[in-house]
């Protein structure tokens, strides 16, 4: 997400490719989250691509997870994000969106670095 040109169309191309490889395994699974119809472990391993992600998005101007491409991750982030007890323990979209603009540039640096 850090990158910019040809770095970040490799980027965005391998991250969906495994989130495609999250996708198969709730469609396969036929259930509401990746452990079965209640949260688990994994779903919580997992919630960066609910709702740190769509920040990430908006910051680099780009779309890893369109309804189209991962419909059951995307009903499965929507299910995780509204789970009452999943609600108070998730930091402020707002805050987190501001948080990353404001050191949007020393992020861009480390990237570069490594």
């Amino acid at each position: 997400m850090w990158s910019e040109g040809e770095t970040q169309k490799e980027s965005v191309k391998e991250s969906k490719e495994n989130l495609a490889l999250l996708e198969e395994q709730l469609q396969l699974k036929g259930k509401r989250f990746f452990g079965g119809n209640s949260i688990g472990y994994l779903d919580i391993a997992a919630c960066g691509v609910t709702h740190w992600m769509s920040v990430l998005e908006e910051l680099a101007g780009v779309s890893l997870m369109s309804d189209d491409e991962f419909p059951a991750l995307r009903r499965w982030a929507k299910e995780y994000t509204t789970d009452e007890a999943i609600k108070q323990c998730l930091p402020d979209r707002d805050r987190l969106l501001a948080h990353y603009l404001a050191n949007m540039d020393k992020y861009r640096l480390m990237f570069k670095a490594i």
